[in-house]
């Protein structure tokens, strides 16, 4: 399981945490934001491949969150959550969590390879609005 593997299970997780503890506590950036974009493309894509996926509504909510704490931190210069999103944040986290103590590394891979391509087809709905 991706959980199991040193590189790949404990450095997500602590990437994740990290950036969610640095945007409620810290100084965040907008890495710290992209962190945890990444973190929800990965839970919703494990969800629809059908590891998690009666957790889907949950995981996409906590992703708008991600989305409209992201824009409203590049309009005023500062990456904040509100307590709600906070809360929805965290749920996020642990679903990624249970997804990876049970997904298996080619799950990851497969979920990994479809994010790229999603990106690459201009899929990604991006954190700066387009005009």
């Amino acid at each position: 399981k991706v959980a199991d593997v040193p590189e790949a299970g404990i450095k997500l997780r602590l990437q994740s945490y990290e950036a969610f503890d640095t945007i409620v506590t810290g100084k965040p950036t907008k890495e710290h934001v992209d962190t945890l974009i990444s973190c929800g493309n990965v839970a919703e894509t494990l969800a629809r491949f059908g590891c998690g996926t009666d957790w889907l509504q949950e995981i996409m909510d906590a992703q708008k969150c991600i989305l409209d704490m992201g824009r409203r931190g590049l309009k005023k210069g500062s990456f904040r959550f509100t307590g709600d999103e906070m809360q929805k944040i965290r749920l996020l986290l642990e679903i990624h969590d249970a997804q990876l103590e049970v997904a298996t590394v080619r799950d990851m891979e497969k979920a990994l390879d479809y994010i790229a391509k999603q990106i690459m087809a201009g899929r990604a709905t991006p954190v700066e609005e387009t005009q």
